[in-house]
């Protein structure tokens, strides 16, 4: 197995370096200068032992975590951005008092929400009309305690084991539950549904087989090959 080599192409000054360290300059701001990442320089300085600088952010980075924390940015949309990692962002967020804005979810009114569920409203339209999304108009309804939709018990296994002539939407439909539900009762009984023949089948019984060519039964081969060696033999 080959080595992985060093794909990095930055040519640093390690005097230069060396100096910047000793002065406090931050990894951010050497990367800055060299055009490099901050792990680029990581590495640089483990490499020729200068003192660890890891989690020592310039102010130009702590602006943009604070920028960019402000406009709703996860931890992870803003390191892909800056080139750090989404634990490095919490991190300066701690350490700086960076506060993090509430969510859509907090922002919302949940005696609006109920009151337009009550009126037959989706949560795709409320969340549409609120600027959110379906998933956090869901998330609400569970933070504040009334359930998506109601509760199932689950079904004995002796009970379930007389349902596997049925087809999973069969099953779904009787017990009033998704189709993902019914697999995972299945799978917590370890059972199986029994393979039903398609209706296709049913109706028109099995497929003809094709009748293979005279010459292909002889020799084992497509009338494609054969007729590729005939033409190689005539040659």
């Amino acid at each position: 197995m080959t080595s992985r080599k060093n794909k990095s192409k930055v040519i640093f000054d390690l005097a230069r370096v060396r100096e910047q360290r000793a002065a406090g300059v931050a990894a951010d701001v050497i990367a800055a200068e060299y055009g490099c990442s901050v792990n680029t320089v990581y590495n640089f300085c483990k490499q020729h032992g200068l003192p660890n600088i890891r989690h020592q952010y310039g102010p130009a980075t702590i602006d943009a975590v604070r920028d960019l924390t402000a406009k709703g940015r996860s931890a992870a949309k803003i390191g892909a951005q800056l080139g750090l990692k989404a634990c490095a962002i919490t991190k300066i967020r701690e350490r700086n008092n960076i506060s993090r804005p509430p969510s859509c979810v907090d922002r919302l009114d949940l005696n609006e929400v109920l009151s337009l569920v009550e009126q037959g409203w989706t949560y795709a339209a409320i969340g549409h009309m609120m600027g959110c999304t379906a998933q956090n108009i869901s998330m609400i309804m569970i933070k504040s305690g009334h359930r998506t939709r109601p509760h199932k018990k689950r079904p004995a296994r002796a009970i379930l084991a007389k349902c596997l002539h049925m087809s999973l939407a069969e099953i779904a439909t009787k017990y009033g539950v998704s189709d993902n539900t019914v697999r995972r009762w299945l799978e917590s009984y370890d059972l199986a549904l029994i393979k039903e023949p398609s209706k296709t089948f049913k109706l028109y019984g099995p497929p003809p087989k094709r009748k293979r060519h005279s010459e292909s039964a002889v020799f084992s081969a497509s009338p494609r090959a054969i007729k590729r060696a005939l033409a190689q033999v005539a040659r």
